[in-house]
């Protein structure tokens, strides 16, 4: 991975360029470059995956047009496309790089179509007098850009957009949404007025001062038809040479690869996959907790030891919390989703102190695969209107017997739970993450006056489960997740991969059928099934973890002190945008209360 910055419309000393370079330092630590033209100044930090050598370090420059890349990110597939597509160019280094600036040379932005794999890109055609930024299908690499008058600067992250001179203020109506609702990043915008995020499988072209946005692949028109006509043999035959596809992609690196283990389907379904790829050992990372109910260290620990795996963990615990997350607001320029993203931060200090500079990571899955408990309202109501009453009947059978008065399946609740959430934001197991009480009267306005979710859209042709997955995988989970999973990683140098998130997986998952991603009462049941039958694993986890940290825990008993005393002499009451009063008096009351609650709340405070 690298991190990449550039501005037009400026000219900028050498001390912001050095300024800038340290500001993004991080995500490149292995080297660093700058290009600068009297149009342009591009600045480039590397860290070193493809190709090690200097010949492939950046900005890169072609001789011939002049023509100049900056790139973050991993394209799997660049080895078939310099052998298939670039056969007449001569080529400088083995990096994906080039390959990424001759195929533009050759194609035009036609190029994008050709790449397999996670990016954020700039090119510089002197010749056009045009910038293209484009991103990944998914946003898994991140490009930030703010343009006001004739200045045009863009980044990896915010950090560097400032030291451009550029200094934006809070947006509070982003701020209110996320203290109501808990949102980071609906609609590509950011915590910051003028500073916007190129929206995902889009390339955004800045030319005479105005910038174009176009979009280059959507996932509505890339299904694959054919898998719905498939029957569930074929399909898990096809998904197996699939996945195994993807992940041997996601292994591609000149220095090592390890992944982040849990005791979850997901990451245990991409440790088998790689051993059932490679007899090689396998650094794996967790973090887990000194409460056993939620510590992933012992319940890895419990199952048969894995001679081919290195086990390496970290213990996050209350005592540094509040000190970590002064530490981490930093890299993530946002809040921080809770203590699963923290403890996801410090485990990549340890990869980082491991010399293990890639991580697999098995983010996306829950979207791609019907991972989370509210999803079975949306496939129950979809049976319902099908007028598919033989399997609904049987799936509402398996849900009693799985949660027996924990989960109201009733008819009316059903309707009108899909009705409400169909673009509404909720916790893993269903629970509403929406809460106003803290807010003080004069910030009662925003929220009368505004809808976050109102520019939503999903393909009328999806189903009720399809449409609601849709929402996840591009507004409401994913784009948030991957912001906290890139500033994880990136804040300690570390490359982290999703292969769940990989383009010829979602366009597949999303044209099977309802009933084979939910069976039985069983969430993501094609994977669970996947490692039974073809990767011979006994012991699976039926049934998602919803609360998967102590967070409840530590608002509660904790730290409590702490908590008010910092929230008292915060931002938020400082500004008059919380009530502290109504704070303390709910916060006290959830606190002496016997059952432990939705403590995210509290926590987005």
């Amino acid at each position: 991975m690298c991190g990449l910055a550039g501005i037009l419309g400026k000219s900028i000393s050498d001390l912001q360029k050095k300024n800038v370079l340290n500001s993004i330092k991080h995500r490149g630590p292995d080297s660093s470059g700058v290009y600068t033209s009297k149009d342009i100044t591009l600045i480039h930090t590397r860290l070193s995956i493809l190709d090690v050598t200097k010949k492939a370090s950046q900005p890169m420059i072609d001789k011939k047009t002049g023509i100049v890349i900056l790139y973050n990110g991993e394209i799997y597939n660049f080895k078939e496309i310099r052998k298939n597509e670039l056969n007449e160019f001569n080529f400088q280094s083995d990096s994906d790089t080039e390959v990424i600036l001759k195929l533009y040379i050759k194609y035009g932005n036609k190029f994008v179509s050709y790449l397999e794999g996670m990016f954020a890109i700039a090119i510089w055609d002197p010749n056009k007098h045009k910038l293209f930024l484009i991103r990944d299908r998914f946003g898994i690499k991140p490009i930030y850009f703010f343009h006001y008058d004739k200045i045009f600067a863009f980044s990896s992250e915010i950090k560097p957009l400032i030291n451009f001179n550029i200094n934006p203020k809070i947006k509070k109506l982003n701020l209110i949404n996320y203290l109501q609702f808990g949102t980071t990043s609906i609609s590509n915008e950011t915590f910051f007025e003028n500073i916007f995020s190129v929206p995902s499988g889009t390339i955004l072209t800045f030319y005479k001062n105005k910038k174009f946005l176009t979009k280059y692949w959507s996932l509505e028109k890339n299904l694959n038809n054919n898998f719905y006509n498939l029957d569930e043999h074929d399909v898990e035959k096809e998904f197996f040479n699939l996945t195994n596809k993807v992940v041997s992609d996601h292994l591609i690196s000149d220095v090592p690869v390890g992944l982040t283990l849990s005791s979850g389907s997901d990451s245990q379904f991409i440790l088998n996959s790689i051993k059932n790829i490679s007899q090689q050992k396998i650094e794996s990372f967790t973090y887990g907790f000194n409460e056993r109910k939620y510590d992933e260290i012992r319940k890895i620990k419990k199952e048969k030891k894995d001679s081919q795996l290195i086990y390496n963990s970290i213990i996050v615990n209350s005592n540094t919390l509040i000190q970590d997350l002064e530490e981490s607001i930093k890299d993530f320029e946002s809040p921080i989703g809770g203590v699963g993203t923290l403890g996801m931060w410090k485990l990549m200090k340890l990869a980082r102190k491991k010399k293990i500079p890639v991580l697999l990571s098995g983010e996306g899955s829950d979207e791609a695969f019907c991972g989370y408990k509210y999803y079975y309202y949306f496939y129950l109501w979809e049976l319902y209107t099908n007028k598919k009453f033989d399997l609904l009947n049987k799936e509402v059978s398996y849900l009693k017997k799985e949660y027996g008065n924990n989960m109201n399946l009733t008819k009316e609740f059903i309707k009108k739970f899909v009705t409400k959430n169909m673009k509404n934001v909720q916790a893993p197991d269903g629970s509403s993450l929406e809460d106003k009480s803290f807010l003080t009267k004069n910030y009662q306005k925003y929220i009368k006056k505004n809808n976050p979710f109102a520019n939503i859209n999903f393909p009328d042709n999806f189903s009720c489960l399809k449409k609601r997955m849709y929402i996840d995988l591009f507004y409401l989970k994913i784009p948030k997740l991957l912001w906290f999973v890139d500033r994880a990683s990136m804040s300690s140098g570390i490359e982290c991969r999703v292969p769940f998130l990989d383009r010829r997986i979602i366009e597949n998952s999303y044209s099977l059928p309802s009933n084979l991603l939910i069976k039985n009462g069983v969430s993501k049941n094609l994977i669970k099934s996947l490692l039974k039958k073809k990767l011979k694993i006994k012991s699976i986890r039926q049934q998602k973890l919803f609360v998967a940290t102590p967070q409840r825990e530590w608002i509660k008993h904790n730290l409590k002190e702490k908590f008010l005393n910092y929230v008292k002499n915060g931002y938020l009451v400082e500004n008059k945008i919380i009530n502290y009063n109504n704070l303390n008096k709910e916060y006290s009351q959830y606190c002496a209360s016997s059952k432990l609650g939705n403590s995210f709340k509290f926590w987005k405070i």
